[in-house]
């Protein structure tokens, strides 16, 4: 199958222990800036991020060491880098922008510029690719946007946003198989955690909606997502 090789061909081999603490202040200072908005006006005014953008920007303002996953999961948040401006729609408000208030959750342009660069690094010292999909052939196929990421150990998925001109087509089915093919075929399960942050009306048809591909409520409370598909 043509995604599952792609895939493959950007598969994580391995992930390593060794974490890091020596990215930029100014990109604590980012997360930390997104965080008192948030905690200013609330989720009324400031809806950029989800859970997992939260929880980085956290462990970015206060200083805790990432792991080479984590890295490699900022460095690949450059393709979101159009958002690193403030839109002159909310330059009197700038927590309103969903898209600069989640730049800044993972680091703004000093954070990202600093994974990319330690991604190298890396890459060269340790010779494994620690990364996320490469999502760019799918986003491009179907015009949509992604966020699948591997971890080495298990497959999360936290975000598949449709157009709406193209909804009701099939084209998030047809992405959701292609994505358990691929689970099932390296062995690994998927974890995701319904939301409607994304343009879905309800979580409950989110749930049967993943439910036909064999995802079931997550009992294991050592992860954070609320549904699991076990591969086969």
């Amino acid at each position: 199958m043509k995604y599952i090789k792609l895939f493959e061909e950007f598969v994580k081999e391995g992930s390593s222990e060794e974490t890091y603490t020596d990215y930029p202040t100014k990109a604590s200072d980012n997360a930390k800036l997104a965080i008192e908005w948030k905690e200013k006006y609330g989720r009324e005014e400031v809806e950029a991020g989800t859970a997992v953008g939260w929880a980085r920007a956290h462990q970015l303002a206060n200083k805790e060491p990432l792991s080479a996953d984590t890295v490699m999961r900022m460095a690949s948040f450059n393709r979101h880098r159009k958002n690193s401006k403030i839109d002159p729609e909310f330059k009197d408000t700038p927590w309103k922008d969903k898209g600069y208030v989640a730049w800044l959750i993972w680091g703004g342009d000093e954070g990202v510029d600093w994974a990319l660069d330690k991604a190298e690094e890396i890459r060269s010292k340790t010779g494994k690719v620690a990364e996320a999909f490469v999502m760019r052939n799918l986003e491009d196929e179907y015009g949509i946007e992604l966020d699948l990421y591997d971890t080495g150990k298990y497959l999360e998925l936290s975000k598949i946003v449709v157009p709406k001109k193209s909804r009701g087509e099939g084209i998030g089915t047809e992405l959701m198989q292609k994505i358990v093919d691929f689970a099932d075929q390296t062995g690994k399960d998927v974890r995701l955690t319904p939301s409607t942050s994304f343009g879905a009306t309800s979580t409950d048809r989110l749930k049967k909606f993943y439910k036909r591909f064999g995802f079931v409520k997550n009992d294991d409370y050592a992860f954070r997502d609320t549904m699991v598909r076990y591969h086969k």
